[in-house]
This record gives structure tokens, sequence and C-alpha cells, in this order.
């Protein structure tokens, strides 16, 4: 056997010259695969300028070097590409996405709550934006909330001041319920809002939030940072 099971580190051989160079592989493979620290779960090619140590997990289809290397992990060493294909529940912290992802045997994903069956899953998941205000008497958000999200709730903190004459406050919600995620929020900067609601609630297609001014002026300028927090569920794998 020349390299282990589990990790696939070079192993030394009996009388072997310069031992110190199949010691560092190893050492430099360990580094990489124990630091459980990914760039990214999102490129199916090498990037253009990779660092030494740099780690990627392939999506797929993989291509150029990284080509039938679907779900492995990538890592730069000294100049080249080297790969470890991790087991079923393997997790690093994926720096581009700013989670923790667990691979399942045949994909990543964000870490479950739970167990993974035959590949169904429920994950708690995050969409976050920054909203620059529109001038007005209310406007929907660029961010969405996903189709086919069960929403626990929406935070959301004021960044810059929002202004307008009259302003009193803010109230944020959907089409047809306006303040089902909070209401008379502060308008400084450092207001913040936690909208949790009675029960989750389900959505059916992708729905903007709707961002209203209380007090009978209009907004002005200003901005807020939005973060909806919801339920996610796959379905399992197939065949």
């Amino acid at each position: 056997m020349s390299d282990t099971a589990k990790l696939a580190l070079p192993l030394l051989s009996a009388a072997q010259a310069q031992k110190h160079v199949t010691v560092n592989e190893a050492l430099a493979r360990l580094d990489t695969i124990t630091s459980a620290h990914l760039e990214s779960a999102e490129l199916s090619a090498p990037p253009p300028a990779p660092a030494e140590g740099d780690g990627y997990a392939v999506r797929t289809p993989g291509v150029a070097e990284w080509s039938a290397r679907d779900g492995q992990v990538a890592f730069f060493l000294n100049g080249g590409w080297n790969f470890f294909s991790p087991p079923a529940g393997y997790a690093a912290w994926v720096a581009d996405r700013a989670e923790r992802m667990i691979f399942d045997g045949t994909t990543w994903r964000p870490t479950p709550i739970g167990p993974i069956s035959s590949g169904a899953a429920t994950t708690g998941a995050l969409a976050s934006a920054d909203e620059p205000i529109v001038p007005g008497f209310g406007f929907s958000t660029t961010l969405s909330i996903p189709d086919r999200a069960i929403v626990l709730g929406v935070t959301a903190r004021v960044m810059n001041d929002m202004t307008g004459p009259g302003l009193t406050g803010w109230r944020i919600g959907v089409d047809g319920a306006a303040d089902r995620y909070g209401n008379a929020i502060g308008l400084v900067a450092g207001s913040s809002l936690v909208g949790v609601t009675g029960a989750p609630v389900s959505y059916y297609s992708a729905t903007p939030l709707r961002i209203e001014p209380i007090g009978g002026g209009a907004f002005v300028g200003g901005s807020i940072r939005i973060s909806v927090h919801y339920l996610e569920l796959t379905p399992p794998s197939f065949p």
C-alpha cells in the first residue's frame, strides 16, 4: 500500500531516498484536508489564480483539470491540483457562501437539520441583501423570499438613516400583509427588527418583501439590510 486508506496520504517505502519529500507532501495534504475550509463549492473549472493550499468542492460537471472530479475536493499544492474524495458526512466551511456545507456521498449541500434520508433533507437557509430606500410611499424589495420557502421570520437593520418628511417609522411585510414581519420600526442607523411569525408561513412562488413608510410622509433616502430566515425541503434522489 502506497497511500493511507482514508485520506490518501503518501506513505514512506522501505529504504526510500529523500524521505522528506514524501513526508512534506503528506503534511501539506493533511493541512488542507483537515482544515475543513473551502473557498467555494460553485466552480466547475479551476480558478485563474489560486493560492497555495486553497481548496474547492468541484461542482458538476468538472471541466479542464477538474474533469471527472465531480464532488471531489480540489486543492492547489506545489503549483498543481491535487484531489481528495471526501466520504459521506465530510463537512467544511465554504468561504464564498459563509456557511458550513456537507458532502452526502454525491453532492455538496448546506448542513441539514437532522439526517439525510435517500437524498431528502431539511435545511435551515438564509437569504440576505442590502436594499436602498426607494423614494415614495412604499416599494418592493429586490430580495425575494424563495419559491417553496417555509419562512420562520425576517430580520433587518437600518444601515443609513431612513429619511422623509413626516416619517415616524416603517413597516415590512408582503403584498396583502403589509406589517407581517414588523411595524413602527425605528428610522435611525442601527435600528433593528426581529420579525418572527406566530407560525411558519409557506410561499409558493418567489415573493418580494414590501417596505412602507409610517406617519403620512414619503421615503426620501436611506438603506436597510434584510435577511429572510427559512426552511428548505429537498426531495429524495432519483434513481
